[in-house]
Formats: structure tokens, C-alpha cells, sequence
């Protein structure tokens, strides 16, 4: 694997999301690693030495795969960068969005899917009021929670519960989860953290049960094959093995 430096490594990032404008889709991955091998690892415990972990990021295109490293000093500044990446090119995601709406929005009501299509949705098409009684976290007057963001994040319980976790008030503006990137992804990874990290060892289908439950146990099929199928496509691009347990 060729690391590229994190200037460098933008600069493609950037290319990818401008050769995808109008057609094809870019993944971004980030994963804690030491860039050490396991031998390398027990070599430098064993002599009582501090191993540094570090934040490697790929990102593809399906035709091409670009990966950097970034340590805590300049975390920040790839976390800026990537939003400012992400933001120039919301514009492009919005047209295909008007462009893909009118053929897929009748399909996407009748699965009464929550989730984003290959990122493409920032707020969920069959939105709903999604308000639960709650003492903690009462819902607010005129206030909808339908997803919002790449995991598409409803429930007014769980806005609450990760404006809280954030220090932003997501019970009284859920639309900020729409309006901001930064939000949204944020949001996002308190999610994956709170609610599906715990279960990965348990295979996809547990994933996708944490993440909307309402689709398992048959009451949705064609709803968890489209995650599967999906699943089995990103494998396939990173070249990793799918598991078993694949539905819910």
C-alpha cells in the first residue's frame, strides 16, 4: 500500500468528487492503525516502547484507490478540508438528487426506506413526524425527526441523545443535522459508535438491524436485500471477505 502525503492526497480526493459530478459515486474510509505489523507491534511492547497510532484514510472511486495517514497534529486539519471538500460539492450531489428524484422517489415510498442511496440524500423522501413520548427528550413544537445525514438519523430520543453527546441542540434544530456536513457526520459516527460498532462481530445483519430494525424479521425483504446487495458491492470494491450472517 503507497501512502500519499495529506496534500497530495486532497488534491486527488478532490479529483475523485469532480470526475463523479455526474455519474459514479466515491467511498471514503478512515480506520485507527498503527502502520505496524504485528511482529513490529509486540517487538516494540516488548521493550516497554509506546506505539503511536495514527488515522489511515482510503478513498476510492472504483477505479482508483487513494490512501494517507494523519496523526493528531493534523487531524484538524483534514477534518476542515474533507467538509470543505464535501460542502463544494453538495451543489453537484443536489442536481443529480432533482435528477434521480422523480423515478426513484415512488419506489423509495413504497419500501418506506430511512436510509441514504448511496449517500446521495442528505434528508430522508418519506419523511414522517418519527415523535415518541419522552420525559428526557420531548419532542418540540413543529419540530419533524426524520433522517437526516449518511446514516439518516430519526427518532427524536436519538437527536436528543446525540445533541447531548455533541453539546448541540438537536431536539430544538434537527435540521442542523442537514444543514452542516460537519453535523452530519458527526452525527453520524456517535450512531455507528453508540449503536452498531458493538455488534459488528455479530455479521452485517446485525448492523442493519441496529440501524432500522423495521426492515428485519420479513417484514421488509426487498428493503434488506438492497443493504445486502449493496454490502456485497462495497466488498467486492475493497476486496474483503462479506461473512456470513448477511440479513436480519
Amino acid at each position: 500500500m503507497v501512502l500519499l502525503q495529506l496534500d497530495p492526497f486532497l488534491n486527488e480526493l478532490t479529483s475523485m468528487f469532480e470526475k463523479s459530478k455526474d455519474k459514479g459515486s466515491v467511498w471514503v474510509t478512515l480506520k485507527r492503525s498503527s502502520l505496524k505489523s504485528k511482529l513490529q507491534k509486540r517487538k516494540l511492547s516488548s521493550a516497554g516502547e509506546s506505539i503511536e497510532y495514527r488515522c489511515l484514510i482510503r478513498a476510492t472511486d472504483a477505479k482508483k484507490t487513494i490512501s494517507t495517514s494523519v496523526g493528531a497534529k493534523d487531524h484538524l486539519r483534514f477534518q476542515a478540508s474533507y467538509a470543505t471538500i464535501l460542502k463544494a460539492h453538495m451543489t453537484a450531489l443536489k442536481k443529480r438528487e432533482r435528477k434521480d428524484r422523480k423515478k426513484s422517489t415512488e419506489a423509495e415510498k413504497k419500501e418506506g426506506t430511512s436510509t441514504t442511496t448511496s449517500f446521495c440524500y442528505k434528508e430522508e423522501i418519506a419523511r414522517g413526524r418519527y415523535c415518541k413520548a419522552s420525559t428526557v427528550y420531548p419532542c418540540q413544537p413543529g419540530k419533524d425527526y426524520y433522517g437526516r445525514g449518511p446514516i439518516q438519523i430519526t427518532w427524536n430520543y436519538n437527536y436528543g441523545a446525540a445533541g447531548k453527546f455533541l453539546g448541540l441542540p438537536l431536539l430544538t434544530d434537527p435540521d442542523m443535522v442537514a444543514r452542516s456536513p460537519e453535523v452530519a457526520f458527526k452525527c453520524a459516527m456517535w450512531f455507528w459508535n453508540q449503536n452498531v460498532r458493538p455488534v459488528l462481530d455479530q455479521g452485517f445483519g446485525a448492523t442493519t438491524r441496529k440501524i432500522n430494525g423495521g426492515e428485519c424479521n420479513g417484514r421488509r425483504p426487498a428493503a434488506v436485500q438492497s443493504r445486502v446487495d449493496h454490502y456485497l458491492e462495497f466488498c467486492r470494491t475493497f476486496g474483503i471477505t462479506p461473512g456470513t450472517s448477511l440479513s436480519c
